[in-house]
């Protein structure tokens, strides 16, 4: 409860007591039904922030892996869910505007349609990053 603002929890708390009304799960819900909508102009920013996403890639790939995530997640709460293709497409635009994983995308195309999963989308650019990462092809700046 200390992550979330006092304001945001009146409702389910006991004005006498101080104590909450319900269960974790309860107040969780109170909270998404709320305070948690997402409209789909917010979806439609969101997915425009993500599509116009440059990472830097000495970043650790998860910054990619994450935003289309936190995308998939706001689809989900907008009730307006993305497909993994979708989200394999969105990763992939992102990974090949950087221009640093040309060949690596050309394996990844190579794969069977059935095969082209955002869970081996992660898996297979993850692998790529490290050995990028591995070979000197990346360089970090630490400050």
């Amino acid at each position: 409860m200390a992550a979330v603002d006092e304001a945001y929890l009146t409702a389910v708390q006991n004005r006498n007591t101080g104590q909450w009304n319900g269960t974790v799960f309860q107040v969780f819900n109170h909270l998404m039904m709320r305070y948690g909508r997402i409209s789909s102009g917010q979806l439609a920013q969101f997915e425009r922030e993500t599509d116009d996403l440059m990472v830097d890639m000495t970043l650790p790939i998860e910054v990619v892996f994450n935003k289309i995530e936190d995308l998939l997640d706001y689809g989900e709460i907008a009730q307006a869910p993305y497909t993994q293709l979708e989200a394999v497409n969105k990763g992939y635009n992102i990974i090949n505007k950087t221009g640093m994983y040309n060949e690596y995308i050309k394996t990844w195309l190579r794969r069977p349609l059935n095969q082209r999963t955002w869970m081996n989308f992660k898996t297979h650019f993850q692998e790529t990053y490290d050995e990028l990462q591995e070979t000197g092809q990346l360089q970090f700046e630490f400050g």
